[in-house]
Parts: C-alpha cells; sequence; structure tokens
C-alpha cells in the first residue's frame, strides 16, 4: 500500500538514525519516509536495518540507497533527510543525496545545547 503511494508522489523527506543495543553489541539504522498525498500526511517506517560495519560514510550512505531502491524511491524525490549532526550521517547524505538536502535534527541540536550548558 506505501509503496504505490510512494511512487506516486513527487517530494520525500526522509528520517534516519543509529542506535545501538549494547546489551548485545549491535547498531541499527531506522529510516522513516514523510509525504503528502491527497491532502493528507503520511509517515511510514521504511525499516530497521542492522548494521553489520564501521558506520563510515560510505556505509550508511550505501545503505541509505538500498533502502530507498527497495521502496522504489528515486534520488529526485527526497527533497530532504533529517538526521543527528554526526559527521559521518552528514557526510552520508552528502554522498547520498547531495549535501543541501541534509537537515539537523532540532531535538538532537537542543539537547546538545542544553548539555553544553549544564
Amino acid at each position: 500500500m506505501y509503496k504505490d503511494k510512494l511512487l506516486e508522489v513527487q517530494y520525500i523527506t526522509l528520517t534516519t538514525d543509529i542506535w545501538s543495543d549494547s546489551m548485545q553489541m549491535r547498531s541499527f539504522l531506522g529510516v522513516t519516509a514523510h509525504f503528502g498525498a491527497n491532502i493528507e500526511f503520511n509517515s511510514v517506517t521504511l525499516g530497521v536495518y542492522e548494521l553489520d560495519m564501521r558506520h563510515t560514510s560510505e556505509y550508511i550512505a550505501e545503505m541509505l540507497l538500498n533502502i530507498c531502491k527497495e521502496w522504489g524511491i528515486k534520488n529526485d524525490q527526497v527533497s530532504a533527510v533529517v538526521t543527528d549532526n554526526a559527521a559521518n550521517m552528514v557526510k552520508a547524505i552528502d554522498i547520498a543525496f547531495e549535501k543541501k538536502k541534509h537537515i539537523p535534527c532540532f531535538a538532537h541540536t537542543l539537547n546538545l545545547v542544553a548539555q553544553s550548558i549544564l
């Protein structure tokens, strides 16, 4: 159902983050797509993927491009990608989609400011 909707929309915004399960020593990449269709806002989780290599920007970019391909999302449909401010994430977006499409997560930035003040 969502895969068909994604094929029809002109612009898609992605959000993505990496987190770790410290108990099992595993890392995961989560990706969500957000888009408007028929005067309706939609969000769909594209997946949560286990990362089995170092979190280099090249590896993350490759994973993101593979996920988009799996869902039929073309690069020119991606209008923006929201991530934290980690250097590897910023560079991964530059490699996969272009640097101008990266948007730093406001909540993450605000948290960094608050931590720095304390």
